[in-house]
């Protein structure tokens, strides 16, 4: 298992030899940046909200006083003009906080399933680089085959309905059958490739 974000290794709570359940915390990279990026994005929002709020009663007032004949059409149309921009500042500041949100969630490293941990890579303070493997997880649901391949070859891949047919020296000459189990989100290095998991049951 590994990040999808470079960054310097603060923990790691599982060794080798132990078992671990899906969804439990493996390690944890350094947040802070991402923290502050995270804030700085909240607090965006907030404040673009303040002002959007602001110009939708601008907006409205001006629906009134063009409707009593007080205020020029033109003043209504920069009301609604500048509501509009506002609030495409404010969907825009939205969508930087969400994804300032998802990239503080990936600083954390969680166990894709059930296994056991039969190897660790990486100590506390090592920098880490995106898709370099922390730790390796052997799952209890029989066995299974990592091929490395291009993306172009994944891209109509579905887990759990994706069928392969595996063959090697050593297996029978018909080779053996296995599903796609999971793909790693992150390419190997700098390659355009991806670990691909094929369970054989």
């Amino acid at each position: 298992v590994a990040f999808e974000l470079l960054g310097r290794l603060i923990s790691r709570s599982a060794d080798e030899g132990e078992s671990v359940t899906r969804g439990q915390e493996l390690a944890r990279i350094d947040s802070r940046a991402l923290t502050e990026d995270r804030d700085a994005a909240r607090a965006s929002v907030e404040s673009l909200e303040v002002t959007f709020a602001t110009l939708q009663r601008a907006r409205q007032r001006a629906i009134e006083l063009a409707g009593r004949g007080v205020a020029a059409a033109a003043a209504l149309e920069t009301a609604e003009r500048n509501e509009a921009v506002a609030r495409a500042n404010l969907e825009q500041a939205r969508a930087t906080l969400a994804r300032a949100e998802d990239a503080l969630d990936r600083a954390v490293l969680r166990a894709p399933f059930d296994g056991i941990v039969i190897q660790t890579r990486h100590e506390h303070g090592s920098t880490i680089a995106a898709g370099d493997p922390v730790l390796i997880l052997a799952g209890p649901g029989g066995r299974n085959v990592v091929l490395t391949l291009p993306v172009t070859l994944l891209q109509n891949a579905e887990v759990g309905q994706s069928r392969f047919r595996i063959y090697a020296p050593k297996l029978p000459p018909e080779g053996l059958k296995g599903v796609l189990l999971r793909v790693d989100p992150a390419s190997v290095s700098q390659t355009r490739m991806r670990r691909a998991w094929i369970g054989l049951g």
